[in-house]
Order: structure tokens, then sequence, then C-alpha cells
């Protein structure tokens, strides 16, 4: 494929080269047909001289001489070697310099000073035109190494000046911002990537803490009280024993939102019936479900297909039933339910519990957060962020509507993906 622009400015150079070199060899060629005028016209003074002076003292021998003058008549060869033995006594042979020959002397030495300045200035009419055409050019060049050396150096990026050249740098230069902005923007992430893991660390520090200060004191009390009678010992081995699984499911479930905001979960997805992965995350909660009296109700009108990875999207409903269960009072209403559309999948869970306010909606998803009314002192608050990341790893999204003393409704909604 032609690239028109690069062809127009070489052309562009090339015009301006010929330009140039054509005004020269006119002016060369004038100056080359005057100085042969100039010379054809000392020659005919020169002539005329000799002639007169001939004609003056012999004019018998004048009508030998303007034939050979004129041309008519060459000489032979005896006449002109005859001629040079005579003129070389006055030093007018062939090894006389142009510049002392009274024919052609004062002409050369003009012409050849007219011609010498015609090329320097030819030459420096080059030169200046050249750095012209192509100086957008180094200028271009000169910017975009100091961009690189921002890049190298990890600078800022700055507004830096475009110079929008027009030739053979164009596309390269659209190409080099374009990877400019790729690795600024790449550079963003991995700091945020940087913060978002001293957060994680600094979160993960917080919510081991209780736990070890809590089996800290549970070791002080048994190592001071050795006396303490066997019952009351066995109480303070199963506090430390709900303290230690609580620090093993804390742990775990941290890794695993780790791995989720590092992007290096090997998702196993296919095209598996979503009824069933929903009822697969609904199956573990049944026994809470029983124990506060609640009913679990689960509405699926047709069998709904969805490209997903069953294990991790069944975590992902089934933290989101759990926050349902907890935040509704003993007695209450839970509802589930799953929809298609023509590009859509969706997946809600209702509940008739509290509500949430509006001010917390926005709030929900954060790592750790707990609601104002939570009614689970054990919860940590990141099981709805852990539902975030995994259903917007699967092309989801989760959105929210709820009223205070009303309840809440949860809408998991999937892009189909052919």
């Amino acid at each position: 494929m032609i690239d028109f622009q690069n062809k127009d400015e070489r052309l562009k150079i090339i015009l301006y080269i010929s330009i140039a070199l054509a005004f020269q060899a006119i002016i060369l060629s004038f100056i080359y047909y005057t100085s042969l005028k100039s010379v054809n016209n000392r020659t005919i003074e020169e002539n005329s001289i000799i002639i007169s002076k001939i004609n003056s003292k012999d004019k018998d021998l004048l009508q030998d001489i303007i034939p050979v003058i004129t041309g008519k008549i060459n000489g032979s060869e005896q006449n002109i070697k005859d001629g040079r033995e005579i003129l070389n006594l006055y030093s007018y042979g062939n090894n006389l310099s142009y510049k002392y020959n009274p024919l052609i002397g004062n002409i050369a030495n003009k012409y050849i000073s007219i011609i010498t300045l015609i090329v320097c200035i030819t030459l420096i009419v080059l030169v200046v035109g050249i750095i012209y055409l192509i100086d957008p050019l180094f200028k271009e060049i000169n910017l975009l190494t100091h961009r690189a050396e921002n890049i190298v150096e990890n600078k800022d990026i700055e507004n830096q000046k475009t110079y929008k050249y027009k030739g053979s740098l164009d596309k390269f230069i659209v190409k080099f911002e374009m990877m400019e902005e790729r690795i600024y923007n790449n550079i963003d992430i991995l700091k945020e990537e940087k913060l978002n893991l001293k957060n994680i660390i600094n979160d993960i520090s917080h919510q081991l803490k209780t736990p070890l200060m809590a089996l800290s004191m549970y070791n002080e009390i048994l190592n001071d009280h050795r006396e303490m009678e066997d019952e009351d010992v066995d109480n303070f081995i199963t506090l430390s024993k709900e303290q230690l699984d609580r620090m093993d499911w804390l742990v775990k479930t941290l890794l695993k939102y780790a791995r989720l905001e590092s992007n290096i979960v090997d998702y196993n997805k296919e095209k598996f019936l979503l009824n069933n992965t929903i009822e697969e995350s609904i199956n573990p909660l049944l026994v809470k479900v029983e124990e506060k009296k609640q009913s679990l109700i689960f509405k699926a009108d047709s069998e709904v297909y969805l490209y997903h990875d069953r294990k991790w999207i069944a975590e992902a409903l089934s933290n989101i039933i759990k926050n349902a269960i907890e935040h509704t009072a003993i007695g209450g209403k839970i509802e589930v339910g799953v929809q298609e559309t023509p590009i859509t999948v969706r997946v809600w869970v209702k509940d008739n519990g509290e509500g949430i306010d509006e001010s917390e909606i926005k709030k929900i998803f954060n790592r750790f957060h707990k609601g104002q009314n939570s009614l689970n002192p054990t919860s940590i608050g990141i099981g709805l962020c852990l539902s975030k990341s995994i259903v917007k790893s699967h092309n989801g999204d989760i959105t929210v509507d709820s009223k205070v003393g009303e309840g809440s409704t949860f809408y998991i909604t999937f892009i189909k993906i052919p």
C-alpha cells in the first residue's frame, strides 16, 4: 500500500533540489553563452587589428591572410610550425597560461569568479532549504527522544508540544504515542495494585489481630490459673478452638480474595445449567435457614444455561444468599430466582429483612465493610466484596434495590456469551 504522505515528503525534497539545480544549470548556461560571445567578439577585434596592420603595409599579402582568418583556407602543418616558432620568440606558445593570454585572460578570470559565486550560492540555498524542510523532523525526533527518556526514568508524563510532522514519522509518532499512553496506563495500574496490596496486607493484619489477641488472653489465663477447674479449662480450650477455626477460615477467605484481586484465578468456564449452580449455592445454607425458622424459595420458570465456572459462581451466590439470611430476622422470607433475556441472564436474591440505608448501598461491596445494622457480630464484611469480584470476572455486575425496614433485592446480571 502506497504511503502518500511519505511519498509527498520525498517528492517535495526532490522537487526543491531539482528546481535549485535547474536554476543553477540555466545560470551556468547563460554564463557559458555570454563567455563564448565575449571570446568571439574579442577574437574578431584581434583579427580586425591584424588585418588593419597588414593592409597598411602589404595589400597583396592581405589577400592570402583573409581566407585563413575567415576559415575558408586551412593553413598547412608547415605554416603552423613556422608560426609557432615565431610566436615562441615572444613567449606566446602552448606553455602560455590562459591567465596571461590577452585574448581570453580577462574573460576567463571574470567568468570563473562568477561561476564559483553561483555554485556557492546554489549550495547555500540547497543546504538552507533542506534544513528548513527537515527541521520539523529533527524537532520531532528530539521530542520523541525526550519523551522516551521520561519513560525510561519513570517520570510523570508532560504536556509536550507536538510539531504535527506529516511525513515519514507520522505513523511512527502515532504508534509511539499509543505505546507511551499504554506504558503510563500500565504504570498507573501497577501503582494501584501496589496500593491495593498494601491495603490488603493492612486489612489482613487488622482482621487477624482480634483472634490472636483473644488466643493470647486465653493462654495467659490458663497459664496464670493452673489450679482452674477442668470444666473451666475445657471452656477456654473450646474458645481457643473457635478462634483458631475463625483464623483458619479468615486466612483461606483472604487468600481467595487476594487471588481474585491479582487476576491469577484459573476459571474453568463451561456452559452449565445455572439452575444447578444456584441449588449448589443454597444447599449448604439450609441448616442456617432452619435455625432461624426462615423460608427460602428458589423460583425458576425454565432451565437457564450460562457460560461460567460452577464452583466460583456458586460461592458468589452463596455469599449473597448468606448475607440475606444474616440480615433477615427469625421467621423471615428469602426468595431466589433466575430469568433469561436474549442478551442477559439475571439472578435475584430477595429478602424481607432489615434493609439497607441508601448511604450504605455504595459501601456494602467494599472490603471489610460491615453494615450499621449487622445482626452477625462475627461477620468481617468480605463476602459481598468476593462476590462482586467473581461476578465481574464473568462479565457480570451486581446491583441492589433496598429500603430500610422493607428488605433488599440483589440483582446479579450476566451478559450472555454465544
